[in-house]
């Protein structure tokens, strides 16, 4: 059974999504703390040829909450100001049309927890993508959660009854390799690049949120995955 294991990001980037397909589980780790600068309640989309940051507002009094404890603002000031601009800034982009609204209506209508919005909004794209992984939260797994790192992620695996962690190159500097060895488990790195696809943008811009790819190539975004 291939695992991958990550925060539940807002409108993750491309590399999210090519770890989802590549797995038979993705467990959204929800159980551990929001910390402030990650890629909880943020990511980048393409404006004028250049990156902007669209922002969740998360209040400092949740600075160290867990990530599905974090409560989306009461104001929804912020919903329109992300939906006014994504609209400007792919309304003419070829797939726009067709794969924005399930997105769109999604941050519009959903109150509550941001960390359900992000989870309800990667199983949205996924749809889109035809990307039929298993999703569940690491919240809902029996394990002690006074453990850290590695000891963290492999009963994680062992709960799932994982046999492979799919995982991205930048894990290798906090993980204990041997300890995965050890285990039992096989580790898969995702050797994925963002190479140029069809973008509305003078010169190509990496790592953006994985919505600037959707709308630019439509279905043909899951052969890029």
């Amino acid at each position: 059974m291939k695992v991958s294991i990550h925060q539940p990001n807002y409108l993750p980037g491309i590399g999210y999504f090519s770890k989802i397909l590549k797995s038979d589980i993705h467990l959204f780790l929800d159980n551990v703390e929001y910390s402030k600068g990650d890629f909880i309640n943020r990511n980048k989309i393409c404006i004028n040829n250049s990156e902007y940051f669209l922002t969740v507002p998360v209040s400092k009094k949740h600075s160290n909450s867990l990530i599905n404890s974090i409560p989306l603002p009461v104001d929804s000031n912020w919903k329109n100001k992300h939906i006014l601009t994504i609209t400007q800034n792919y309304k003419k982009c070829d797939f726009y049309d067709e794969f924005s609204p399930p997105i769109l209506n999604c941050i519009q209508n959903h109150e509550g927890l941001l960390c359900d919005l992000n989870i309800k909004l990667i199983k949205i794209i996924c749809k889109l993508l035809d990307i039929n992984s298993t999703f569940m939260k690491s919240s809902d797994c029996n394990i002690d959660q006074s453990l850290k790192s590695t000891e963290r992620l492999i009963c994680l695996l062992k709960e799932v009854n994982g046999s492979t962690y799919i995982s991205g190159f930048g894990a290798k500097k906090y993980m204990d390799i041997d300890l995965f060895s050890s285990s039992g488990i096989k580790i898969k790195w995702n050797k994925f690049n963002i190479n140029p696809y069809k973008q509305n943008s003078k010169n190509f811009i990496r790592n953006l949120s994985i919505i600037d790819l959707l709308f630019n190539n439509g279905s043909k975004s899951r052969l890029y995955l």
